[in-house]
């Protein structure tokens, strides 16, 4: 069952200072993109939508290319993108592999190791989900998510959902099905999969999830928050409680219901402003964003990123201890090409600062 926003100030008991303004963003929007060590300029360029991730020193960006199923990625270390390499490595025996896919990577970071996740859901058949961590400068062995008799397989177009933070968990669409899976990383091993579901209901969705989680308490563990879109084009959220997840919920208020287009994942963060932890959503039609107030109905009205082109692609946002990121494909706009990858820093945001 469909429950009210009410439900979320019980569960997750998230407070807000006051929401001052819903204008556009107050950071400008810059380009992934740089110069080689020879000189040539390049830019990220993507048909579909970008991933991020955070460390306390790092932003990190992977990406499927434009002319390729091959996935990309970037490191900026606060002055200038890396020179994009293809996601690639060699295995115990070997051999090379290269990471393929029609849809979006994800990417985290797990803040308890310091350590770089990707996962992507293979380009061929059987879509099985992969992972990978970055080791320095290279890329460890992919492995199949998975474990005793079962192994995570999607919608080749589904884009998988990384959750970092105090540890990594992993959500994707079914392949057979629409409903959402999801899987948490042991040290070593996976979690056995299950659905994101509760007591007469099952989230289910077209697009992928998104996913965020932030220790609450410090020392006493971790919550996680999905929000996901689904088979009608409303986005909805959950929370996951060491008894099991939270009735599901949709991101509304009396006047306005959070809705993109049922193949488009929303994006997910949490934010700690003046001490309040709230968890916001982002999504495209166009670019905007809203976030847990714990009063009234729950969520702040949607505001407006920026309005200077049009994106038809999800989102990504990653905030951490001392650098954040939101990245955006952007598919017409008047000072770029298509298929430029852009991002902000969201913590800019009116409401998230």
């Amino acid at each position: 069952m469909k429950q009210s926003i009410g439900y979320l100030s019980i569960g997750l008991a998230l407070f807000l200072a006051s929401f001052a303004n819903l204008g556009l963003a107050q950071s400008t929007p810059q380009q992934v993109k740089g110069t080689t060590a020879q000189g040539t300029p390049w830019e990220a360029l993507t048909d579909n939508a970008p991933a991020v991730a955070v460390s306390t020193t790092t932003r990190y960006v992977a990406w499927k290319s434009d002319t390729s199923q091959k996935i990309m990625f970037s490191a900026f270390n606060g002055t200038a993108w890396t020179t994009p390499t293809v996601v690639s490595g060699t295995t115990n025996t070997g051999s090379t592999w290269t990471a393929e896919s029609l849809s979006p990577p994800a990417l985290a970071v797990d803040d308890t190791t310091g350590i770089l996740w990707l996962a992507w859901t293979n380009a061929s058949s059987p879509n099985k989900v992969y992972v990978s961590t970055l080791n320095g400068t290279a890329w460890t062995n992919r492995q199949v998510v998975g474990g005793s008799n079962w192994t995570a397989e999607s919608s080749k177009y589904a884009v998988p959902a990384l959750s970092g933070g105090h540890g990594i968990s992993l959500a994707w669409e079914g392949h057979s099905t629409d409903d959402i899976w999801y899987t948490n990383w042991n040290y070593p091993g996976w979690s056995t999969q299950h659905t994101v579901s509760g007591s007469g209901w099952a989230a289910q969705t077209d697009a992928g999830p998104g996913w965020t989680q932030t220790e609450l308490v410090p020392g006493l563990g971790s919550i996680s928050t999905l929000f996901w879109t689904d088979l009608s084009g409303d986005i909805f959220m959950s929370n996951d409680f060491p008894f099991g997840w939270t009735g599901e919920v949709t991101v509304a208020c009396d006047s306005w219901t959070a809705q993109t287009q049922i193949t488009f994942a929303p994006a997910a963060a949490y934010f700690n402003v003046n001490g309040n932890i709230m968890a916001a959503v982002f999504w495209v039609g166009p670019l905007q964003y809203s976030y847990t107030t714990g009063n009234g109905c729950g969520f702040a009205e949607p505001a407006t990123i920026t309005d200077d082109g049009i994106t038809f692609l999800p989102p990504a946002v990653s905030v951490g201890s001392t650098l954040s990121i939101l990245a955006w494909t952007e598919a017409i706009n008047s000072h770029s090409p298509n298929n430029t990858i852009w991002y902000i820093d969201p913590t800019t945001l009116p409401g998230l600062n």
